[in-house]
């Protein structure tokens, strides 16, 4: 009844196109600092007053963009009788968002033998930097619904689309500095992703639930490591992420998943991997990485594994401690050949083991880099 009564009000102050235009626009602006541009938009008064806007496209300079059939924008009341158009919910039909991912510079000089231990620590420098790209959100305090979206991100090194997440379907509230997440959707790197936490996207603290079913870990790993000499392919990775981040540099990660089958390539030799079990926690810092795997199983190769390793750049130390059991000398050769045949201590150890089976096997190195690992014990 109050909005019947009110009706008039509201259609007085914006029925007019052009001012719902420019309050619309001026809004997004505002509140997001991108631009907005649309085809149409129209007021619904009852049973309560909404925008429906038709093919819209929101721009953040070259880098991003939203295109959408179309959206549903609820505004809040009180400002509405005043003439202020306040956004409270959006729904969003539709939409897809396009994305450059950042061209990640090589800073670290190639390794004498590339795809060895050395090029781990190069590789951590390239996600450190991407990282450290991680700038503040600003995300207005509304609430939003994304249905049947799709979300395309450019690989700008190769001027090629690298990820596509598709059907897409979200939903997000902010309350002051906290915003509240949950997220499913398939892609072209995994069957289906379920995702459900919060976060504050101001400092990126938060904590996330991530489930993946079916991951295909090949696209990803192209990106971040292009110029890797070993190549993973037919891999299938079901995995549960649980994330505990205090803000991009002091993240927590809990892992567990499964693996039933992988391939990695080199040149034209291929190393085949099944039935692969395995829970660990992942520490990531500014300076330092931490690695905790609480239990590995594996079929191919045969065996048990737990370990740690570790690097801590400030201290300058690289340490690894890794205890195997129910270890098949022969299927472990072989792998361990194929992943770091070019070090001496691996072929100097292997040279001597050869088949049989070992109940425990002990492996300890430190060092001040990768390359000391090498020297392991």
């Amino acid at each position: 009844v109050v909005l019947i009564l009110l009706a008039p009000v509201l259609t007085a102050h914006l029925f007019n196109h052009e001012t719902i235009r420019e309050q619309l626009t001026n809004r997004v602006s505002a509140d997001t600092g991108t631009g907005l541009d649309f085809q149409n938009v129209y007021l619904t008064i009852l049973p309560r007053p909404y925008l429906n806007v038709t093919h819209l496209q929101v721009t953040e300079g070259t880098e991003a963009s939203v295109n959408a059939d179309a959206a549903r924008i609820y505004p809040k009341l009180r400002p509405l009788f005043s003439g202020r158009l306040e956004f409270d919910r959006i729904s969003l039909e539709s939409p897809d968002y396009t994305l450059q991912l950042p061209i990640i510079p090589d800073s670290a000089e190639p390794s004498e033998q590339p795809g060895g231990i050395d090029d781990v620590h190069r590789q951590l420098d390239r996600f450190r930097y991407l990282m450290s790209q991680l700038a503040p959100m600003d995300i207005p305090d509304v609430e939003l619904t994304v249905r049947n979206g799709r979300v395309i991100l450019i690989d700008m090194a190769n001027n090629r689309p690298a990820f596509e997440l598709r059907h897409i379907n979200a939903h997000y509230e902010r309350y002051q500095s906290r915003m509240d997440f949950t997220i499913d959707c398939m892609s072209n790197a995994f069957k289906e992703i379920a995702i459900k936490g919060w976060v504050d996207p101001n400092t990126f603290k938060g904590i996330a639930r991530v489930d993946l079913a079916a991951f295909q870990p090949e696209g990803v790993i192209n990106y971040f490591f292009p110029d890797a000499t070993l190549q993973i392919s037919d891999a299938q990775l079901n995995i549960t992420l649980d994330i505990d981040a205090e803000g991009k540099d002091q993240i927590q990660i809990d892992l567990t998943g499964s693996m039933p089958r992988m391939q990695i390539n080199n040149n034209e030799t291929r190393l085949d991997f099944s039935d692969q079990q395995f829970r660990a926690e992942l520490t990531l810092e500014k300076e330092s990485l931490g690695f905790h795997l609480t239990d590995f199983s594996s079929a191919a190769p045969r065996m048990n594994l737990t370990g740690d390793f570790s690097i801590d750049d400030e201290a300058r130390s690289v340490d690894l401690h890794l205890v195997g059991g129910s270890v098949d000398v022969a299927s472990v050769r072989s792998t361990a050949l194929f992943l770091l045949g070019h070090e001496e201590t691996v072929t100097d150890v292997f040279d001597i083991l050869r088949e049989g089976s070992i109940p425990q096997m002990t492996v300890t190195a430190s060092g001040s880099r990768l390359s000391d690992l090498a020297w392991a014990r």
